[in-house]
């Protein structure tokens, strides 16, 4: 009897460890789908006002949408601009958003408990139709586009946009570190848009 005891202990033991590791993976396994970037959390809007080697960068990005409550039909159009305030003017790269060059912003997506979701830049259509090389922005100028989302996989709740410029927006600071992955640090955000999914 003390040798089945023995036994019987030894594989509620294992069971348990076994338990114990299936559980932390299915929960590791759980944030990774649904808050699987950690790197982008949730903030205030802050504008561009670049480092002193770089002193003519100044501008702001402002983010609206065309529908704040989302019924039925997940697709909502997103404005997307940035202004530029520098004393002179700026090149950018690929302000319109082309899907087919490299992206220097992010869509970002959080929810109720400003937990980053995804990017929603990730798949969609655009309305402007544009290059994705250099542009130049004069000073006082804006530039931006039209984007077209989809909302298929976010549940029903109440979200927060925000569009997340990187340091790859600044053309001759990013072509050679994107490739490197080396720009993809976050340089300044536009405000924050609310929209409710019913």
């Amino acid at each position: 009897m003390r040798f089945a005891n023995k036994s019987i202990k030894r594989k509620a033991i294992i069971l348990i460890s076994v338990f114990i590791v299936l559980a932390v993976g299915l929960e590791m396994r759980a944030k990774l789908l649904f808050h699987p970037n950690d790197e982008f959390p949730f903030a205030e809007q802050h504008d561009l006002s670049f480092p002193d080697y770089l002193p003519n960068y100044h501008g702001y990005s402002k983010l609206t949408v065309n529908r704040h409550l989302i019924v039925g039909d997940k697709v909502i159009s997103c404005d997307i601009n940035f202004f530029n305030r520098s004393d002179s003017g700026g090149t950018f790269y690929n302000p319109f958003y082309i899907e087919l060059f490299d992206m220097p912003v992010k869509l970002a997506v959080y929810d109720i408990h400003h937990k980053y979701v995804r990017d929603l830049l990730e798949f969609r259509s655009i309305s402007h139709i544009g290059g994705g090389s250099p542009v130049s922005i004069p000073s006082l100028g804006n530039i931006g586009a039209t984007v077209r989302v989809q909302l298929d996989n976010l549940s029903l709740g109440l979200y927060y946009l925000q569009v997340i410029c990187l340091k790859g927006f600044i053309f001759g600071y990013n072509r050679q570190a994107f490739q490197r992955n080396e720009d993809g640090e976050e340089l300044f955000r536009s405000n924050f848009v609310r929209i409710i999914i019913l």
